[in-house]
């Protein structure tokens, strides 16, 4: 008990000391340590009568450590944000700009089209809702890249205001219709979350546990909604609340049963840079690396349900070495510190967005490591290039402005 003690205050300490910083909640530490946290509590309550593995208490030592580190390099970016206050009631606060782009507008419009059409042209030969239909849809070619564009799209349309709030609301419902028939539950989930997360940090949506009680509901209601596609409706309640409890525990879980278990560690530092390792192989033509780990581990006792991922730090430690392990905690706070400090620094929706993301990475840190995945760093490499095409069309809206007013004196 001793070691959950030193976490939870480890976890209270460090956030503390974030939000004396930075005056928000919506910090890389807060996203990757609380819902952690709070899981791990739920798992030391209710495991044992749920018969499910009871956590491993030698197993959090790896949070412990990893926290840490990753925590440490927004120490050194807090010098470069010094003790500005960045709440509303700064009098130097302004509005953030809402105004649509036009050119990214259109972008939106042609994209949503493309997958309106393709939905219409595959409907007719996979079922809607399945894993082959969501195939289909959005994988592979020049679909899989779009599909990440559409990602970005999501929270750009709810957090935009346009003239037409009909047409807003057209926009945001054909997404989430589309992103519904990819048939992926966590990316049906991480859209949600990325618009609460870009509304809250540009201060359209007040963060309070009423807000937070609301998403964690429609999250929730997503993944019932993504399973009521799939299982048969007379097991579909006593299904999906058992298996919930299993998806947010398949973390914590499997990392506790390795270290119990007191396996090596499975030495392959590909795994943690996959999407450009994966990269590195293409261009070679050779075969990509499988996204999936070969470790499984029964966390449901009752019904042997088994998991494959190990939480953010149980990944990261088991395919690492203990020096690595420190190098990649530490490389990914600085990564995540340096983002959240431009979000921070810009008035950008673009990059409010990529960090949005990025803290949907740190959120899931209870599954999974998602920086191996290469669809997070294509929806980065695409908020960039929108976000040069936005930056670049409103600096030409103004020098027109500017040479209308030179011409008309």
């Amino acid at each position: 008990m001793v070691i959950f003690l030193i976490f939870f205050i480890l976890v209270g300490v460090i956030n503390y000391i974030d939000y004396r910083t930075y005056k928000t909640i919506i910090t890389p530490t807060f996203f990757l340590s609380v819902p952690f946290s709070a899981i791990l509590l739920l798992c030391l309550l209710l495991n044992p009568s749920l018969s499910f593995v009871k956590v491993y208490p030698p197993s959090i030592l790896i949070w412990i450590i990893g926290l840490f580190f990753f925590w440490l390099p927004g120490r050194v970016f807090a010098y470069t944000i010094g003790k500005k206050d960045f709440s509303s009631k700064n009098p130097q606060y302004t509005p953030y700009n809402t105004a649509p782009n036009k050119v990214i507008l259109w972008i939106g419009v042609l994209i949503i089209g493309y997958f309106l059409l393709k939905y219409k042209s595959i409907a007719n030969t996979e079922m809607v809702g399945s894993k082959e239909f969501g195939g289909e849809l959005m994988i592979g070619g020049i679909a899989s890249r779009l599909s990440n564009v559409l990602m970005l799209f999501f929270p750009y349309f709810v957090c935009t205001r346009l003239k037409s709030k009909i047409l807003k609301y057209a926009f945001v419902s054909a997404i989430f219709f589309l992103i519904i028939s990819y048939a992926a539950k966590t990316w049906m989930m991480n859209i949600i979350l990325a618009s609460f997360i870009v509304g809250a940090f540009r201060r359209q949506v007040k963060v309070n546990i009423k807000t937070i009680i609301l998403l964690v509901f429609i999250l929730f209601i997503l993944f019932f909604l993504y399973y009521s596609l799939l299982i048969d409706s007379d097991s579909l309640l006593q299904f999906v609340f058992r298996h919930f409890y299993f998806y947010i525990t398949s973390g914590i879980l499997p990392m506790s049963s390795y270290i119990e278990s007191e396996s090596f560690f499975q030495t392959d530092n590909r795994y943690i840079i996959m999407p450009f390792v994966n990269m590195y192989y293409s261009l070679r033509g050779l075969p990509p690396m499988d996204v999936h780990s070969a470790l499984w581990y029964v966390t449901d006792l009752n019904i042997g349900t088994e998991s494959n991922v190990f939480s953010f730090f149980g990944t990261i430690y088991i395919y690492t070495d203990p020096v690595l392990f420190v190098v990649y905690s530490s490389l990914f706070g600085l990564f995540s510190y340096g983002v959240f400090t431009s979000a921070l620094k810009s008035r950008s929706i673009f990059i409010h967005i990529i960090y949005a993301y990025n803290l949907c990475i740190l959120f899931w840190g209870w599954y999974n490591c998602g920086y191996n995945l290469l669809r997070y760093w294509e929806i980065f490499a695409y908020g960039f290039i929108l976000y040069f095409v936005n930056r670049f069309y409103f600096r030409l809206r103004q020098d027109n402005k500017y040479q209308t007013v030179i011409t008309n004196v």
